[in-house]
């Protein structure tokens, strides 16, 4: 896969998670289950929305990198 993909393709899915765990945000504050939700102990081990969004955020960077190290070498 070149670069140019691997960018596209990092994009649009931090553009589809990040739509996703804001959607999910939404749905919490509007049916009130988001103060049971943040009370959840395993919630709050796993760092709750904030940490989904930056995992997923930092994994499509991660992999462009690999990439592209990867490109490198292969020169």
């Amino acid at each position: 896969m070149s670069t140019k993909w691997t960018v596209i393709f990092s994009v649009l899915w931090v553009l589809v998670v990040m739509v996703g765990c804001i959607s999910f945000i939404l749905y919490q504050v509007e049916t009130r289950a988001w103060p049971r939700y943040q009370a959840d102990e395993r919630a709050a081990a796993m760092g709750g929305p904030a940490g989904v969004i930056t995992a997923v955020t930092l994994a499509p960077l991660w992999i462009y990198w690999a990439v592209k190290r990867r490109d490198a070498r292969a020169r």
